[in-house]
């Protein structure tokens, strides 16, 4: 019996959007879009993904345009030869991906500096990118202008050798300074976020790819008024969310974080004294945290981080450049 035409709602719009190169929708995007906002289907209003559609059948839909970042706001701090210094906005996807294929970082590069579209096949879609930051998170990112100059700074990063430091606005009143040392893995439940372990046996059991995660925070301003801390952190891995997954783990979510923000729950114990430990973390009392009161710190996450309610800022990068000196990079003082 020859194969029927009809096909799947859901999958006829995925195939019609890619066609028409308006794929800024993810797939499952797409799944809820028509669930809350629906398609006629001949004039016939549906908001079953599973419905059938065959061919000839007129379909329209009105959904909104998918939130994308403002490209406008990229800033160029510095500019040599070999590299870029970019400030990023939040809201700003850094590379091609689905429901991000026009509007990205990487897409602004190759419009402003057309070197970028000389990169090895290797190094596509990334292009000269250095290192990259997730969606929400705005502040400093380094581009490579050559192939040596990527290959040069790239080194660094692998060998650990990068100082990276963040700032972030963080839930509830925190005194101590914390190293914290976990292993985390893609959840295959929610597959856009990360799960936490402590132990890393346990972490290898649920998947081989689980990794190593390594952090330092410490806290600079505490408001006991509004139960929010602002936080210095050094990162010495740079894994998916690893900020955001060890801040919800210590029971400090970030202010604003729509995948990790979850109620506190007991800590293990902290590790103690100066030995070296697989796992877990260990606190210092911090004498020099400044505290202040509720007007006084939302004025200063403004100042920091704007009109943004996801606070967390790439603020500091400390790497060689190709005479063997220091580059040190530092976006709010």
């Amino acid at each position: 019996m020859p194969k029927s035409p009809k096909i799947r709602l859901h999958k006829y719009l995925r195939d019609h959007l890619r066609v028409h190169e308006n794929f800024e929708y993810s797939v499952p995007e797409i799944s809820r879009n028509i669930a809350r906002y629906g398609v006629q289907v001949d004039g016939v209003f549906t908001d079953n993904r599973l419905a059938w559609v065959l061919p000839g059948q007129k379909i329209t839909y009105s959904w909104p345009q998918r939130e994308s970042g403002d490209l406008t706001q990229i800033k160029v701090l510095q500019e040599t030869t070999d590299h870029l210094l970019l400030y990023k906005p939040p809201g700003v996807v850094v590379q091609p991906g689905a429901g991000h294929q026009r509007v990205n970082l990487v897409n602004w590069l190759l419009a402003n500096y057309p070197e970028q579209a000389g990169f090895s096949a290797q190094d596509y879609p990334t292009r000269g990118l250095v290192h990259r930051l997730d969606k929400q998170t705005q502040g400093l990112l380094l581009v490579a202008r050559t192939s040596e100059a990527l290959q040069f700074f790239q080194d660094q990063f692998r060998a650990r050798q990068v100082v990276k430091k963040y700032l972030a606005v963080v839930t509830g009143v925190w005194l101590e300074a914390v190293e914290i040392k976990n292993y985390q893995a893609r959840s295959k439940a929610a597959p856009t976020k990360n799960k936490f372990f402590w132990n890393a046996q346990e972490a290898l059991n649920y998947d081989l790819k689980a990794r190593f995660a390594h952090s330092f925070f410490r806290p600079l301003f505490v408001s006991r008024e509004s139960k929010n801390t602002l936080v210095e952190v050094q990162i010495m891995t740079g894994r998916m969310h690893q900020i955001r997954l060890q801040a919800q783990a210590l029971n400090h979510a970030l202010v604003g974080d729509p995948k990790y923000f979850a109620a506190s729950k007991p800590l293990p114990a902290s590790s103690s004294g100066g030995a070296t430990f697989d796992s877990g973390w260990r606190g210092q009392p911090v004498e020099d945290i400044t505290h202040i009161n509720g007007l006084e710190f939302r004025q200063l996450q403004t100042s920091i981080f704007g009109s943004s309610e996801f606070c967390l800022l790439s603020n500091y990068l400390a790497l060689k450049d190709f005479g063997g000196e220091t580059l040190e990079f530092k976006y709010y003082d």
